[in-house]
């Protein structure tokens, strides 16, 4: 009969199998102390199967199952040992316990075979690890004779197990000399560089060697063997350190002699063990001595997180001010910067808002040209228009950085853009257009002259400014420099050169584009026809208000306001009262704003019958509101202007006459106006 299976239980083997997985990593990167103990139940769990398993094999004979169960008790055991610092008292005993089992082990296996001399090498190990040295080095001999017996393709790999527990022992007991022989005699003869050995020179380099060996080998193991050997490599220098007394107190003085890459070795197992203050110590060390730029400043921003994470924001802000001061010439002291702002603005009970600005302000000032200075940019551009400080976001965006508006802006065609564009063009665009909506004078369109000037010539802005002014102000000066596409269109219609304006116009200038073709209407009546087709034009194929309303948004009627002016313009009057008829059927309130805006667009012509029609649309107003009111008054006076333009001098007269007798006004002002108007 065919021997039977141990175990025919999968979940045994997939134990052993994740608990050895598991222990690889935690010995790679360090766990904290919960997990640690999560996992070291995982051990003792995988254990017991092992030996259970053990138990009932045959007694006749020792099975290859029986050693591999023996060799995964040793390995296990000895992968224990591991987790924990040489010549620590954890360490130590279970070390103590990896070479019990693994002399039990022996005893089981048979005196030749590759688990013997794989089980010895554990052995060796487990007594190295307890600080036995003598033993480690007669086991060594031992599994050097065995492995001769067994001798087969992986001769080079137990070549080098071989040789680095020699060097280890050597190190252990102090004898440089020899390790240094073995070591650069192992080296001359091999092209190719294996991981176990390696770490031995960082051993080496360790017990013998200066923090910028130490460092600069520790670099090597990374490039060469990738980030699993960095990080156990890492660990090694971490756990060495420690238990040589490297630790915290090291730190805790500023030393320049000192490698900072070693502190970040400290920090990053710290921050897997979860002693957060501990960590965050050494990489600020780390990011306060270090020359290397980037790495100080990575440092510093991690230091900053954790700090943040137990509360101490203040910390983490002021160490991120003080390294991006120290690498100004660094694009990344830029980031640091900009983060320590971000930290400051998410715990603003802690900060004035003074010293954000100024934050934003030096990353946006000192490094133009970096992603964190547009950030900044944009930024303060958000923070002055919440502010209504409309003028200072406009000229914010003319000392964005010529690379930005290269960069950024769109490559889709005029017209195209949107409000949720990146655009630093539309940025652009936007903030000018509200900032002259808000202040329709000659003061802004100074300033937006002003500051374009002052801004780096380039291409893209030039055009913007050109763009600009054929919107903003007189376009004669700057038309053939407007960019092709809608600014060209709007040059030649405002000039009167044109009938109409066909291509779309980008929705960040929307709405002061209606402001101001409105204004250039009232400024010149005579174009007021044209200017009202093309309002009405660009409306029905480009919807002009589409970036202003948002579904549901119940003032929605008032873009219907403006429409009624444009048709009154157009000469579609019918049109235009039929729209005021039935808006107001759907809001009552729109009322009065429809009879103003009526009567204005009426009040701009020169012909009489317009002027009547004002008149009629002021006394409907008037009759909206309340007898002896401010708003009753003021479009009372429109009625009693649009009356004598439209002829109707005696009956303006006589009526304001009537007023002054029986409802005179308060306000010194407006009786003079009645006054004017009665005479």
């Amino acid at each position: 009969m065919p021997q039977r299976m141990l175990t025919d239980d999968s979940t045994s083997d997939s134990l052993v199998t994740a608990t050895r997985e598991n222990l690889l990593e935690a010995i790679i990167r360090p766990l904290p102390d919960s997990k640690l103990s999560i996992l070291l139940n995982d051990l003792s769990r995988a254990d017991s199967v092992l030996r259970n398993e053990l138990q009932k094999a045959p007694t006749d004979k020792t099975s290859r199952q029986q050693s591999l169960r023996w060799l995964q008790r040793v390995e296990l055991a000895t992968l224990r040992s591991e987790l924990f610092p040489e010549k620590s008292p954890d360490g130590i005993a279970a070390a103590n316990e990896a070479a019990r089992i693994a002399e039990a082990s022996l005893l089981a296996l048979p005196a030749s075979g590759s688990a013997r001399s794989e089980v010895l090498r554990l052995l060796a190990e487990a007594h190295l690890r307890r600080g036995d040295l003598q033993s480690a080095q007669v086991v060594l001999e031992d599994m050097n004779a065995s492995a001769a017996k067994t001798a087969g393709p992986n001769g080079s790999n137990q070549e080098s197990h071989d040789i680095a527990m020699q060097v280890r022992i050597a190190i252990a007991a102090g004898n440089q000399s020899t390790a240094k022989d073995l070591l650069e005699d192992y080296y001359s003869q091999h092209t190719s560089r294996r991981l176990n050995m390696d770490l031995v020179r960082l051993r080496y380099l360790l017990r013998f060697g200066s923090e910028t060996q130490v460092a600069n080998w520790l670099d090597s193991i990374s490039q060469t063997h990738g980030e699993d050997a960095g990080d156990r490599a890492s660990t090694i220098v971490s756990q060495t350190r420690l238990t040589d007394g490297e630790g915290v107190s090291s730190a805790s003085s500023a030393n320049p002699e000192r490698d900072p890459r070693l502190w970040i070795a400290d920090a990053m197992y710290y921050l897997r063990k979860e002693k957060s203050q501990q960590a965050a110590l050494h990489f600020a060390r780390a990011a306060i001595s270090d020359q290397d730029d980037r790495r100080s400043i990575q440092s510093a921003l991690k230091a900053a997180a954790i700090l943040v994470q137990s509360g101490n924001s203040k910390a983490s802000v002021e160490l991120l001010q003080r390294i991006s001061d120290s690498h100004t010439q660094s694009s990344d002291a830029a980031g640091a910067l900009l983060q320590a702002a971000t930290i400051a603005h998410d715990h603003a009970d802690e900060f004035t808002a003074e010293e954000i600005r100024t934050m934003l302000q030096r990353v946006a000032g000192r490094w133009p040209n970096t992603d964190a200075a547009l950030a900044a940019n944009r930024w303060l551009i958000a923070w002055n228009r919440n502010e209504a400080n409309w003028l200072a976001a406009a000229i914010q965006t003319t000392k964005i950085a010529v690379r930005h508006w290269r960069e950024n802006s769109s490559t889709a065609p005029s017209g195209t853009e949107t409000h949720a564009s990146q655009s630093v063009r539309s940025l652009c665009l936007l903030c000018w257009s509200d900032a002259w909506m808000h202040e329709p004078d000659a003061k802004t369109v100074d300033l937006l002259h002003r500051s374009f000037a002052d801004a780096v010539p380039a291409s893209l802005p030039a055009r913007t400014h050109a763009d600009l002014t054929v919107l903003l102000d007189d376009p004669t000066s700057r038309a053939s420099q407007a960019t092709e596409g809608f600014f060209r269109e709007l040059a030649k219609f405002r000039l009167g050169q044109s009938v109409s304006v066909t291509s779309q116009p980008p929705q960040a200038v929307t709405t002061a584009l209606i402001q101001r073709l409105e204004m250039d209407a009232r400024q010149q009546p005579e174009r007021r026809v044209a200017i009202g087709r093309c309002l009405i034009d660009l409306d029905r194929k480009h919807s002009l208000f589409a970036s202003e309303i948002e579904p549901g948004d119940s003032s929605a009627w008032r873009e219907t306001v403006h429409r009624v002016g444009w048709h009154i313009w157009a000469g579609e009057r019918s049109t235009a009262e039929t729209i005021v008829k039935e808006a107001i059927e759907r809001n009552a309130d729109a009322a009065n704003d429809l009879f103003r805006q009526s009567a204005r667009a009426h009040s701009i012509s020169p012909s009489k019958a317009d002027q009547a029609r004002a008149a009629t649309w002021w006394k409907r107003l008037a009759d909206n509101q309340t007898r002896g009111s401010h708003e009753w008054y003021a479009s009372t006076l429109g009625w009693l202007d649009a009356l004598k333009r439209s002829g109707k001098t005696k009956e303006a007269s006589a009526s304001a006459r009537m007023i002054l007798l029986t409802t005179p006004p308060q306000s010194a002002e407006q009786a003079a106006a009645f006054e004017n108007a009665a005479k």
